[in-house]
């Protein structure tokens, strides 16, 4: 869990913990927060592990010594860091201590820790595993956790929730992420955790989302809130951001004057900052412009300029921008050869981002269907476990109940045998007793006849509804049909002793009056190949081949 933090802040809350690590026993996670910070964004990474060490092991040993529980659930918790943000020393090994850490969590019922193990779990399997599906199911569990907190008990609320909309607008599931964004706009803590605000980055995110989704009124309006924000926090860098964007909503709209002025801004601010990625992009908006104008030497000026930043940058995508630009400056200067060049090289890199973003897209759906073949796995096993305990039970009970009966025989037969001389009163008594369980059986056995013409009936439904494709599909389906049409198919073996196993196959399809759209369904064939079988069929049996009734007679006689 990384955040931007600035280095003098860490320095100055470090040396504070340092000097007062007394300060940090007995509060709440919220409380021991800032004093925390420091270890978490500055020494963790910094100091060598000797030293990491020994400063985890002297927040436990405090911990142990005034028996404060919740200290020592943030000395594990500052163990499992070190392993995290160090994934060379063994995914095996790191896995195993997010799993300690969280039942460590679970156990003392420490929501905090629970909710950062989570977490954790799911920055690992998104950035270092590229398991997105467990990323995400471990993102929908931290948002069940962190829903109904507020951001004074758990201050990472903001964080957690805006790091689950990255993670939907990677894969271009843009809805998904103004919902997580909208729910981190409500959490903001009440103490800063970020050089800059997080609600910067969620606006503009936002606004991208819009702009992504044509809603350009949306998009607009977040990047006017960046805007305002930014201007009023004194933030340079925010504000050309936000400016580009809202530009590039001008030009998308047509609007050139609107749009230059504003990306121009966006230009000269990410110059300041050396951020030569973002200063391109929006260059490359403005030369498209000068293109639409027919100022061509401006736009070569851009052009050039913004290839210069894009390489700098290294920030390969941008090149699907950068070189239909430079096929149309080739064009309209008249040169065929170099603008052909760069249409080639367009269309590579675009197929090229276009192959990476569908692989992306691709790895997660057979993810998705993995863990959806992995869910119906554990439930077959525990569905089966389920019913051994009920047959189990079920046994015992029987042989319970076999004995009571037993019991129940023998002291009868042994109140007969002390007792002969019982009245007639009692064996009247017993001859009702003896009519009425007669009455409760005849009752139960018309209740099991009913079931059974409805299990019968739901057989045939499932028969009809089987698909058949191997063998084993075969002899699942000769099972079922055998408890509807009992002996049928032994019937029809000796009846019939020449007929191939596609002729049995049809017989059989037949006598449940399938249509031949129905058994083309069933055995995964074509229909013409189901009309082949049944000529064959006719031929073999000497059937004239215009009469089908003649044969579904044959059929339903066997």
């Amino acid at each position: 869990m990384k955040y931007l933090i600035s280095f003098l802040l860490a320095l100055g809350l470090y040396a504070g913990y340092a000097q007062q690590p007394q300060s940090l026993l007995f509060k709440s996670h919220a409380e021991r927060l800032l004093l925390m910070q420091p270890f978490y964004h500055n020494f963790l990474w910094t100091a060598d592990s000797i030293s990491i060490f020994n400063k985890i092991d002297s927040v436990r040993q405090l911990a142990i010594a005034h028996k404060d529980d919740d200290l020592l659930m943030e000395a594990h918790m500052m163990y499992v860091h070190y392993f995290f943000y160090r994934p060379n020393l063994g995914h095996e090994l790191l896995a195993a201590k997010l799993d300690s850490l969280q039942q460590q969590a679970v156990e003392q019922k420490r929501l905090w820790a629970e909710i950062l193990a989570e977490n954790l779990k799911s920055f690992f399997n998104f950035d270092v595993l590229h398991n997105y599906e467990a990323a995400f199911v471990h993102k929908h569990r931290v948002y069940q956790l962190i829903k109904n907190i507020s951001p004074a008990d758990f201050p990472y609320k903001q964080a957690c929730l805006t790091q689950t909309a990255h993670n939907y607008y990677v894969f271009r599931d843009y809805r998904e992420c103004l919902f997580f964004n909208k729910e981190a706009l409500a959490a903001e803590p009440s103490i800063r955790l970020e050089a800059y605000p997080t609600r910067l980055g969620i606006l503009n995110t936002m606004g991208i989302c819009y702009q992504q989704m044509n809603m350009p009124d949306s998009s607009d309006y977040y990047f006017r809130e960046t805007y305002n924000l930014a201007d009023k926090l004194n933030i340079p860098v925010w504000k050309g951001i936000s400016s580009g964007n809202l530009g590039h909503n001008y030009f998308l709209r047509k609007a050139y004057d609107k749009a230059e002025p504003l990306l121009l801004y966006d230009v000269k601010e990410a110059r300041a900052i050396a951020d030569w990625g973002l200063a391109s992009g929006s260059l490359m908006v403005l030369a498209n412009i000068s293109l639409i104008r027919k100022d061509f030497a401006k736009a070569r000026q851009q052009i050039m300029e913004a290839r210069g930043y894009v390489y700098r940058s290294g920030q390969y995508r941008r090149l699907k921008d950068l070189y239909p630009l430079l096929c149309k400056l080739y064009t309209a200067e008249n040169q065929p050869g170099l603008a052909a060049v760069y249409l080639d090289s367009a269309l590579f890199v675009t197929d090229s981002v276009t192959r990476q973003t569908n692989a992306l897209l691709m790895l997660r759906a057979e993810q998705r269907a993995h863990k959806a073949q992995y869910d119906a796995e554990i439930a077959a096993v525990q569905n089966r476990r389920h019913i051994n305990i009920l047959q189990r039970n079920g046994l015992i009970g029987f042989v319970f109940l076999l004995l009571l009966v037993s019991l129940w025989v023998f002291r009868e037969q042994t109140k007969k045998q002390q007792r002969q001389e019982e009245d007639i009163k009692r064996a009247e008594k017993e001859l009702k007793m003896f009519a009425r369980n007669i009455a409760e059986k005849n009752e139960i056995i018309s209740l099991l006849r009913e079931q059974s013409e409805t299990d019968a009936h739901d057989t045939v439904e499932q028969l009809k509804q089987s698909t058949i494709l191997t063998e084993e599909d075969w002899e699942y389906f000769c099972a079922l049909f055998d408890k509807v049409h009992t002996g049928y198919l032994h019937r029809v073996k000796k009846k019939l002793p020449d007929l191939t196993p596609a002729e049995v196959r049809f017989v059989v399809l037949s006598r449940l009056q399938l249509s031949l759209q129905e058994m083309a369904a069933m055995l995964g064939i074509n229909q013409p190949s189901v009309r082949k079988t049944r000529s064959r069929l006719k031929k073999k049996l000497d059937i004239d081949m215009e009469d089908d009734a003649s044969l579904d007679k044959l059929v339903a006689d066997i």
